[in-house]
C-alpha cells in the first residue's frame, strides 16, 4: 500500500495534471467575468433593440461550451485539455436536449395616440375694409355727463 502511494506521489503525470487543473481553474474564473460582460451587453441589446445581438449569441454559446469543457477537465471527466491546448469549441459542440434557443417574448406595442383633429374654420375675407376703432363711443355716450348725487 505504501509503495503504491509512493508511486502516485512521484508520478509526473499526476502533478502535471494538477498544475493544468490549477491553470484552468484560474482561466475558468476569467471566463466567468467575460460571461458577465456578455450578459450585461445582451441585456442592453434586448432592452434597447428588442432582441439579442446575433454575434454575441454565438460568442456566448461558444463561451458556455468552453466553460463546460473546463469543468469536464477539472472533474476528471475529460482527458483532453481545453483551449488554448485544444481547439476552441464551436457553437454547436454541446447541445443540451430539450433546450430551445431564446426567443423574445411577444410584446404588444401600443399604437401612439392620435392627436385630436382641430377643425379650421375659414373666415370670410374682408377686403379693403377700414379697421374698426377700438374705442366705440357713440353720440349718446358723449352727451352723458355724470351728475353729483342730490343731498
Amino acid at each position: 500500500m505504501l509503495q503504491e502511494l509512493k508511486v502516485h506521489f512521484v508520478s509526473g503525470s499526476a502533478w502535471l495534471r494538477i498544475i493544468f487543473m490549477l491553470l484552468f481553474a484560474i482561466i475558468g474564473s476569467v471566463v466567468r467575468g467575460v460571461v458577465l460582460a456578455v450578459l450585461v451587453l445582451q441585456a442592453l441589446f434586448v432592452l434597447f433593440g428588442g432582441r439579442p445581438n446575433p454575434r454575441l449569441l454565438l460568442f456566448g454559446k461558444q463561451l458556455a461550451n468552453y466553460a463546460y469543457y473546463i469543468w469536464l477537465y477539472l472533474t476528471y471527466n475529460q482527458e483532453q485539455k481545453p483551449f488554448p491546448f485544444g481547439d476552441w469549441p464551436s457553437s454547436d459542440a454541446v447541445v443540451a436536449e430539450g433546450v430551445e434557443p431564446w426567443q423574445p417574448p411577444e410584446v404588444a406595442v401600443p399604437e401612439p395616440e392620435s392627436e385630436p383633429e382641430i377643425a379650421v374654420v375659414d373666415e370670410p375675407a374682408v377686403a379693403d375694409a377700414p379697421p374698426e376703432p377700438l374705442d366705440k363711443t357713440t353720440a349718446e355716450d358723449a352727451d352723458f355727463e355724470e351728475k353729483p348725487p342730490k343731498a
